[in-house]
């Protein structure tokens, strides 16, 4: 400021010795005309540089200001802990509390409102008929996040408040996108009141759960069904446990509920499956005091392989281990094996082994003797013919399992064919002996899941990792116990394996040494359509020769290998013989969800129509519809031989989908798709007042007690008050563009006055 009045002395100074000048050529009239113009000048620019502001008072907008009550309506409001001993469920308090709420004086709009699973909605009024049945309360999940979300953003501009009557028990994401609600609200200037129904209900319940919803089953081979069996508060009690293949008990067992929450349970099923597709249920039966009976059940669709699985062994250098794993394949009656074994430098013995079993029909053979399940075919090569050269070749086979010394194999061309096999074709590369070879090339290198350092020599013995018991890949065998392979022969390497940073997943690795360290052992990774084993550790076949004290893990071995290529194969686009594969996108659908599936073809030339025409459509079957209904499936985009299919909502139940030939009936796959009912909100009941505390501190709100809420319009009516003021608008003079152009108007005019009268 002290500038500012050096400025205007100055300019005063300056107009006085400019008045006060003798040499004037003009009258004194003049004179005076020209000087006042002059300080008309100066002023302007002194004064804009005070910077004065005009202040307008600013109209208040029309309406008033806004208290939304918004009570929870999803299915754990049905809880009967309100209110004590009374047995009123929360949903019936939140409406009594709901209706409390009512302005004294016609300053402020309530509204009344209701949130579901996916949606709010305006709350009737009591009595109103009408829409009594949107009141109940319903819905799979409470989004607290979501619903103050939608209210916040559709408040009033004279202000807004939220009364949130609820239990808390938010389920839909994490509490912290809650609380990022709530700040949200803070942000603008909208507090939330909360008020808690209910309390901690200490829930009862017993749950079944599969261990692998889908399976694949050899013909004429024993199947066993595992399930978790799952209970709180329920230890000392009792559940029967039935067995149902489609709506018939096969099998049923009474399960003691002990202290576990979790508990194993199987049951076995002798020969298999009797279709080639087939639905199974694990129902336990209903304790008194459970919070629900809807997951008292679990479904397993079992796919009953009909055609062989070709697998090609290449060994460079024979040994038992080799020797005891074709064996072990070539007895299996649903392999078709060809295998290559190096004997000399140009001596190759090549066996075929074709499996004489029909697996389309479902019933073995009684004809056929004891033993005699393949017929073997093998001759001597001079010239190696090796698959891996072409890929018409290697397209017939789904599994190619390596052995030891395979360098005559691994050409660069068999490599790269590996590559484009395994990638695009679906197919499963196994190192069954560990390194293939002494020296890997690294476009073989690049896609397997270990590498290897070193070459001392280390033994070991194995167990299962918790991703091989997660993935239910080696359930049979562990059937004895979980450390059984820890208590068979050790295993010998001669180089060490590491597994790859990233992809690899160790499926089974080595007990740890005194130091804590481990070797993989079985370890895999996807690579493309299909993925990459490598099974480490000489000596295996030594599992397959136990001494009499370990004679009932004779099967370990045989259970080891066929295991893991139904994993395999299960894993893959298409089972053998398959043309065509339908899969639903989620092993099970709730209630509300879109059901949709995948459709891959091997060869859509194959079945196409026209060009614009795959020549392939669906059939959903349900057990309430009389008719099929008919699907067309669309192009992904992303191949050529996968097609996607949009079923829409579903209702409740088990539907049959068939992939059928045009118009005709002629099925070249099928499929079944389970849509439930929605239960977790029954299972998540207990209240949460500490996040209904978080959400009233982070948006500016307070806890409101039940019994006084007739307060919250006076609260919030008091916050208006206090936080009332004039709203203004504040314009500067320099936002004003006509006090600029008067400046310089004035410049100007003087400066033409000046000229006029003969001045400079």
């Amino acid at each position: 400021m002290g500038l500012w009045w050096a400025l205007a002395a100055l300019s005063a100074a300056v107009i006085v010795l400019y008045l006060l000048r003798r040499d004037w050529s003009v009258g004194r009239v003049r004179r005076w005309i020209i000087t006042l113009m002059m300080l008309l000048g100066l002023v302007g620019p002194l004064a804009v540089t005070l910077n004065p502001v005009h202040i307008q008072p600013i109209p208040r907008p029309s309406g008033k200001p806004r208290l939304t009550v918004l009570l929870d309506g999803t299915a754990s409001m049905t809880v009967e802990d309100a209110d004590g001993d009374r047995g009123q469920s929360r949903w019936a308090r939140g409406l009594e509390l709901a209706r409390r709420v009512a302005p004294q004086r016609d300053e402020i709009e309530v509204i009344k409102q209701v949130f579901y699973s996916d949606e709010v909605r305006t709350l009737p009024a009591a009595g109103d008929e009408s829409n009594a049945g949107d009141t109940v309360s319903h819905g799979h999940r409470t989004d607290l996040a979501s619903a103050l979300g939608s209210v916040v953003r559709n408040g009033s501009p004279l202000g807004h408040a939220i009364v949130l009557l609820s239990d808390g028990a938010h389920n839909a994401g994490t509490t912290q996108s809650v609380l990022s609600r709530a700040a949200e609200a803070n942000s603008l200037a909208t507090p939330v009141y909360t008020v808690t129904l209910g309390s901690e209900v200490g829930l009862k319940n017993l749950s079944v759960a599969s261990r692998s919803p889908r399976m694949i089953a050899f013909p004429n081979q024993d199947l066993i069904l595992r399930a978790r069996l799952g209970h709180a508060g329920l230890a000392g009690q009792s559940t029967r446990v039935r067995l149902l293949a489609d709506s018939d008990v096969i099998d049923q067992q009474t399960v003691q509920l002990g202290g576990d929450p979790n508990q194993s349970i199987r049951f076995t099923i002798p020969g298999g499956p009797r279709e080639s597709l087939q639905r199974f249920r694990i129902v336990a039966s209903g304790v008194p005091g459970e919070a629900t009976t809807s997951d008292n059940e679990t479904t397993i669709f079992v796919q009953r392989l009909d055609a062989p699985i070709s697998v090609l062994l290449l060994e460079g250098k024979p040994y038992w281990d080799s020797k005891f794993l074709s064996r072990n394949l070539s007895g299996d009656p649903m392999v078709r094996l060809t295998s290559i074994v190096r004997l000399g430098n140009e001596r190759f013995l090549q066996r075929r082994i074709t499996p004489t079993f029909e697996a389309s029909d479902s019933n073995a053979r009684d004809d056929a003797p004891d033993g005699e399940t393949t017929t073997p075919n093998w001759q001597i090569q001079t010239e190696l013919a090796s698959p891996l050269e072409t890929m018409e070749l290697l397209d017939d086979y789904r599994i190619v399992l390596l052995g030891r010394d395979a360098d005559r194999f691994l050409t660069p061309q068999g490599i790269e064919n590996l590559r484009q096999w395994i990638a695009r074709s679906g197919g499963c590369l196994v190192c069954a002996r560990g390194a293939p070879s002494n020296e890997i090339a690294t476009r073989l290198a690049e896609i397997l899941p270990v590498r290897w350092e070193g070459q001392s020599e280390t033994r070991f013995r194995t167990r299962v990792t918790q991703h091989g018991l997660d993935t239910a890949l080696f359930d049979p065998l562990l059937s004895k116990g979980r450390d059984t392979l820890a208590s068979l022969p050790s295993l010998s390497s001669s180089a060490i394996p590491r597994s790859r940073r990233g992809l690899p997943q160790v499926l089974i690795q080595s007990v740890a040494d005194g130091s804590g360290n481990t070797v993989p052992v079985v370890t895999y990774q996807h690579y493309g359509s299909g993925q990459t084993i490598v099974v480490e550790g000489a000596g295996m076949w030594r599992w397959a020769f136990l001494p009499p004290d370990h004679a009932d893990k004779d099967d370990v071995y045989w259970s080891l290998w066929q295991s893991l290529i139904a994993w395999v194969i299960s894993s893959q686009d298409f089972l053998p013989g398959q043309p065509v594969a339908i899969r639903p996108d989620r092993a099970t659908f709730l209630a509300g969800n879109r059901v949709t599936a995948s459709l891959l073809v091997r060869e859509p030339s194959q079945f196409a129509a026209s060009e614009n025409d795959l020549g392939l459509s669906v059939l959903l079957e349900s057990a309430d519809s009389e008719l099929p209904r008919r699907f067309h499936p669309a192009a992904s985009g992303l191949q050529e031989d996968f097609f996607r299919v949009d079923f829409g909502n579903l209702s409740v139940g088990i539907h049959s989908a068939r992939v059928v030939v045009g118009d005709s009936e002629r099925v070249v796959a099928q499929t079944s798709i389970e849509v439930r009912d929605p239960w977790f909100e029954r299972l998540e009941v207990d209240a949460r007042p500490d996040l209904m505390r978080g959400i009233a501190r982070q948006s500016g709100g307070e806890v409101i007690d039940p019994d006084k809420i007739e307060s919250v319009v006076e609260r919030y009516e008091q916050r208006l008050r206090s936080n009332q003021s004039d709203r203004v608008r504040r314009t500067t003079l320099w936002d004003h563009p006509l006090a600029l152009i008067s400046i310089l108007g004035a410049w100007v005019a003087t400066w033409i006055v000046r000229r006029r009268s003969g001045l400079i």
